[in-house]
């Protein structure tokens, strides 16, 4: 029986900050760039600036590569694992619930879309 593919949410952003400065936000475009770019075509989708759903195997490398250079910037990256609870997403993610479908994840929309 074969499995599903590990999926993971991927947010970058400002270290510890309420509000960020015009210099976190170059850095952060930056790392979400560098991100995008390490990352292979067709196994990364952006939900906002900053935030993503990935295939976890196949983009692991440009995961690891992110953290390492947060880590020169103090940004703060947050990776965390799709497991097989189902997925809430709000109505404006339906392209989100698609693809997470896709993937073999359960996704309950929370209401109709605007």
């Amino acid at each position: 029986m074969e499995s599903s593919p590990v999926v993971a949410l991927v947010h970058v952003g400002p270290s510890k900050k309420i509000a960020a400065t015009s210099s976190e936000f170059l850095i952060t475009m930056k790392l979400v760039e560098g991100f995008l770019k390490a990352a292979p075509a067709g196994k990364v989708m952006q939900l906002q600036h900053g935030l993503f759903l990935c295939e976890l195997d196949s983009c692991f490398p440009a995961i690891m590569g992110l953290v390492h250079e947060a880590k020169t910037y103090a940004a703060c990256v947050l990776v965390t694992e799709v497991g097989s609870s189902p997925v809430m997403l709000s109505p404006e993610y339906q392209d989100a619930a698609g693809l997470l479908q896709s993937m073999g994840h359960r996704v309950q929309l929370t209401g109709p879309k605007a």
